[in-house]
């Protein structure tokens, strides 16, 4: 069985990677980010020699705060860029709490405006902005005084876990002292990353995709043992004595305007600062054949802590990526050679100025009666000459006449690199003039932004939301307490560890000034249309109105709608008016009455109709019973014929059975 990779082994690994990845951002890159650095503080280009004009354009300044406005006016103007997609019809309400929560996260506890304010920079001039996304557990020590506790209060007060330093004297009215409470001030940590700080592969794709990255700093020892390390280990870590700006061009240019030069020297052992390494790469730590991700973090060459994560921390913004590489284009390069070419040509022009108005002479020799008075160059001053021929200033040059048209073609060309147009900015007297109309300015000025609409989409959906969804991760894997947030003015308890990961994200997101009005115009729109149609507006009740409202007034960066509406599931019915009250209970009235009169002629009419069947009835009984008694008359004369016939067979029959003298009497008896 083959044995797990040594910690020698692990450094062996890092520090060849690290090598590759250092030796791209020292060098290459940390000289491109340096000299952007000067050109954005306006140092280059240089002055060419003493003596002409010092002027320097600030078109990659211009270009590089142009466009961070314009992206911070979106992001962090104070409607829902990034929400949370319901599941179901059921998941609105729950959708909008965890949005609420993930941006009181970002925007609240993370100062949102400056987390994306420098994210946006470092990616405009240094090719990539990269924030780190991690849960702090730090704690905070707060030192309480305490008097007049009993015995069992203050043995309550040792027992409890934050209570780290109890000091306490009994006096008759009871204890009295001091004591250390450490309370967890835990939560979702949000860290821009200096550009030079951020390593990765020179070859690599994606954030994803690489096999290693990292996080390289300087950190004091104290800083390292409140991270949980070993005191004993962090005191045996060789200080560096080297600062960051010391390692990088970038650093030194980024603090050269306030560096004294000197850096910064540890005044006690605690404060010595240790380079600081927090790596994550993929390694068969098994040597089974198969790569996991690992977070190995080292302090110099001594390995402080290995473990297996499933993710990286770290979310970057590229402005203007390409294709298959990690490192996009450099957005602030692209202006350098038009800051170049304005720079040359205006100085130009102040040259030509200056020399036009202070003109260089020719002085005929001996034509001066004292060369000091035309070297003493006053307004107005005397020269004493001895000729009128002695001084003649030396011909000058016209200005070339391409000089205007071409910085004009510079402007746009800047425009057409950086998609910042004098347009999109308000700054163009042709179009915002009162000959055209708002409408079409504004299409104008829409238009005039598509290149910042690609730059925003890639922050919004390359940033923004991956973001959103590696904080809220965070909270659901860590947050152990329910808190109470405000959502659209109400405040809600909450429990994240009982929430669900979500992997769906809805984003809008509007870009320019005046499109959160456009959107909310759209939806009063919405709603007179609705209002005109007697069919929809049959399904248009309190609850569709005010989702409609809050729609608006989001789109207005109004939060506390509830402030203004009730939500439905809190408004009581209307009572109604006495007068209709009356004429309802009245036409119910005479509605009964109505019924009941129809009622009582419908019973009428139907015992009636009962009656007469009855009748009718009882009629045909009778003639069956007389029909029955003819037939009974009928059949109890035949019952008598055939009886009386019976009994005349009888008495023959006896008579024939006589002797002959007797039959004879008989026969003349009967006849």
């Amino acid at each position: 069985m083959a044995k797990k990779m040594t910690n020698a082994e692990i450094n062996a690994v890092l520090t060849g990677m690290i090598g590759q990845s250092v030796g791209w951002h020292d060098s290459k890159l940390a000289r491109e980010r340096a000299d952007i650095l000067d050109y954005y503080n306006g140092k280059k280009p240089k002055q060419q020699h003493s003596g002409s004009a010092s002027y320097v354009s600030t078109d990659v300044y211009d270009s590089v705060e142009a466009m961070k406005a314009q992206l911070l006016e979106t992001f962090v103007s104070g409607y829902d860029v990034v929400t949370f997609t319901p599941r179901n019809g059921d998941d609105i309400r729950q959708a909008r709490i965890e949005t609420e929560y993930t941006k009181y996260v970002i925007y609240q506890q993370n100062n949102g405006y400056d987390l994306f304010s420098q994210t946006i920079h470092d990616g405009l001039i240094a090719r990539v902005g990269v924030c780190k996304v991690y849960w702090d557990t730090t704690t905070v020590s707060v030192d309480e005084e305490f008097s007049g506790l009993s015995p069992e209060e203050a043995e309550g007060l040792i027992a409890q876990d934050e209570v780290t330093d109890f000091n306490a004297e009994l006096r008759p009215d009871g204890y009295k002292g001091k004591l250390t409470r450490r309370i967890e001030d835990a939560q979702v940590r949000i860290d821009v990353i200096p550009p030079e700080e951020f390593l990765i592969e020179t070859d690599a794709v994606s954030l994803e995709a690489t096999q290693f990255c990292a996080h390289r700093t300087l950190k004091t020892r104290s800083q390292l043992i409140e991270m949980g390390y070993d005191p004993k280990v962090v005191k045996k870590l060789p200080i560096s004595t080297r600062t960051l700006v010391d390692f990088n061009a970038e650093t030194y240019n980024r603090f050269d305007p306030v560096s004294t030069g000197m850096g910064t020297t540890a005044m006690q052992d605690a404060s010595g600062k240790v380079l600081f390494y927090e790596c994550f790469v993929r390694l068969d730590m098994n040597k089974t054949g198969e790569a996991k991700l690992y977070k190995v973090c080292k302090g110099g060459e001594v390995i402080l802590d290995v473990q297996e994560v499933d993710r990286r921390p770290f979310v970057p913004f590229v402005p203007l990526p390409v294709p298959h590489s990690f490192w996009g284009n450099n957005f602030a390069a692209r202006v350098v050679p038009i800051q170049n070419a304005r720079t040359t040509l205006m100085r130009g022009i102040l040259d030509h100025t200056a020399t036009t108005i202070n003109p260089r002479w020719q002085v005929l020799k001996g034509g001066l009666v004292n060369p000091r008075e035309l070297l003493d160059n006053r307004l107005g001053g005397l020269v004493n000459t001895t000729r009128p021929d002695a001084i003649l200033p030396l011909p000058q040059a016209q200005l070339n006449q391409f000089v205007f048209p071409t910085i004009e073609m510079l402007d746009k060309d800047r425009e057409e690199s950086t998609g910042i147009s004098s347009l999109s900015q308000g700054l163009n007297k042709d179009a915002v003039s009162t000959q055209n109309s708002q409408g079409l300015v504004e299409n104008l000025v829409s238009l005039s932004q598509q290149r910042q609409k690609i730059v925003a989409r890639n922050f919004a959906y390359n940033f923004l939301v991956p973001l959103f969804f590696e904080v809220f991760r965070l909270v659901i894997e860590n947050e152990d307490r329910k808190k109470v947030i405000q959502v659209a003015g109400d405040w809600v308890e909450i429990d994240p560890s009982t929430w669900a990961e979500r992997k769906d994200v809805t984003v809008n997101f509007r870009l320019g000034y005046g499109e959160q009005e456009k959107e909310a115009a759209r939806y009063v729109q919405i709603g007179s249309l609705i209002n005109q149609d007697p069919v929809l507006q049959q399904g248009f009740g309190y609850e569709q109105r005010y989702n409609l409202a809050s729609d608006v007034f989001r789109a207005d960066g109004i939060k506390n709608i509830n402030s203004y509406l009730l939500p439905p599931d809190k408004v009581q019915p209307p009572e109604p008016d006495p007068k209709e009250v009356a004429d309802i209970e009245h036409k119910k009235a005479m509605s009964q009455a109505a019924m009941i009169s129809a009622q009582a002629a419908a019973e009428k009419a139907q015992a009636a109709h009962a009656l007469a069947e009855l009748k009718a009835q009882i009629d045909m009984m009778q003639a069956q019973i007389n029909s029955f008694k003819v037939q009974s008359e009928e059949k109890r004369k035949d019952f008598e014929t055939v009886n009386r016939i019976d009994i005349a067979h009888r008495e023959l029959a006896a008579a024939e059975a006589l002797p002959q003298s007797e039959q004879k009497g008989i026969f003349s008896a009967n006849s």
